[in-house]
């Protein structure tokens, strides 16, 4: 039945869409934060510096688009698509974002966080490697835009929260960057966390570890 065939075949799409979705949405704040650290930690132990300096900066950047897009979610309380069936990108509860789930649309905390990597990666490229930069931007903002869609498609969100947290993102990833290398490259959490006699990550047999012996 060439009908059946059809709808079966739309089925299998389908299906493929939702994995993927679901997949892309697993790169949220979280996985972001930890995956970045983890990479800063390798980077300790392989002494590689430049690795170290990028992959924490991205860290921060995370943390503080997170923070930020939290501080806005909560009083807008605006509700998820679903919340509404896809049909009043309008509604607004001020301040039940902050105990209600489905009033934290705006702005979306998964691209906020993509974004913030995706800045960091481009803007510290650009600084080491400038001819590097024209390949590595594309591909960091095309991976940041992944989770983005993935949102939408679950109906999570809409299309503003999307803009408002990839800008919310590209602003902490800007900042952190300038902060850490033209305002102040000498601060506290720099050299706790990537000075040279600060934070050690070790290896041994069977075992790894950090030291900390942090000089304020």
């Amino acid at each position: 039945d060439p009908g059946g065939r059809c709808h079966h075949d739309y089925l299998r799409r389908s299906d493929r869409r939702d994995r993927l979705a679901r997949n892309f949405a697993k790169a949220q704040e979280g996985t972001l934060f930890v995956g970045n650290m983890a990479l800063w930690g390798i980077a300790r132990l392989a002494k590689l510096p430049a690795m170290a300096d990028i992959t924490f900066h991205a860290a921060e950047a995370v943390v503080v688009g997170s923070v930020a897009s939290q501080m806005l979610r909560g009083p807008l309380g605006r509700s998820r698509p679903h919340v509404s069936n896809h049909t009043d990108q309008y509604d607004f509860k001020p301040f039940k974002g902050f105990r209600d789930f489905d009033h934290r649309a705006f702005p979306s905390i998964h691209t906020a966080s993509a974004f913030a990597v995706a800045t960091v990666y481009t803007l510290e490229t650009r600084r080491r490697a400038p001819r590097a930069t024209w390949i590595v931007a594309p591909i960091a903002y095309t991976l940041a835009v992944g989770p983005a869609i993935s949102r939408v498609y679950t109906g999570q969100h809409w299309a503003s929260d999307i803009l408002g947290g990839a800008i919310m993102g590209t602003f902490a990833g800007m900042k952190i960057v300038q902060y850490n290398h033209d305002v102040r490259p000498n601060n506290r959490v720099n050299r706790f966390f990537l000075g040279a006699r600060n934070v050690q990550v070790g290896v041994g047999p069977g075992s790894l570890s950090a030291s900390y012996a942090a000089r304020f």
